[in-house]
């Protein structure tokens, strides 16, 4: 569990507020402080980079293999609160499209590595 609560609205609903009211009284309702527009924009920004963050995260770690595919992707990330964050908040085609970015960088790293090891082996047998 990560600690993100990526529920929406961010501002407290007039059913909260009512609730609150039936439970505690009109004193409780007073204390209640409603947050600003730039409160709830700036709050729903950091909530959004955190959830990104922590999603780009988890598919460098759980991912280094440049031949996993996307359903393997997702049957190992199917009960993980990050991945489930991720496509709430952003949708399944948006994840996917990083994911495939994120494979994109690791055949180019393949390729490189393998550039350098036949570079070393011309170089090696011509010596």
């Amino acid at each position: 569990s990560s600690g993100i609560n990526a529920e929406w609205p961010l501002r407290p609903g007039v059913f909260e507020i009512a609730a609150k009211l039936a439970k505690h009284g009109p004193k409780s309702v007073a204390k209640m402080t409603v947050p600003t527009y730039e409160e709830c924009f700036v709050n729903a920004q950091e909530k959004r980079q955190q959830i990104s963050r922590l999603y780009n995260s988890l598919t460098e770690q759980s991912v280094v293999d440049k031949n996993v595919t996307w359903a393997e992707f997702r049957q190992f990330t199917k009960d993980n609160k990050n991945f489930q964050n991720y496509c709430e908040l952003f949708g399944t085609r948006k994840a996917r499209s990083n994911f495939d970015r994120h494979i994109r960088s690791l055949t180019i790293k393949w390729i490189e590595k393998r550039k350098k090891y036949r570079l070393r082996l011309c170089v090696d047998t011509t010596a």
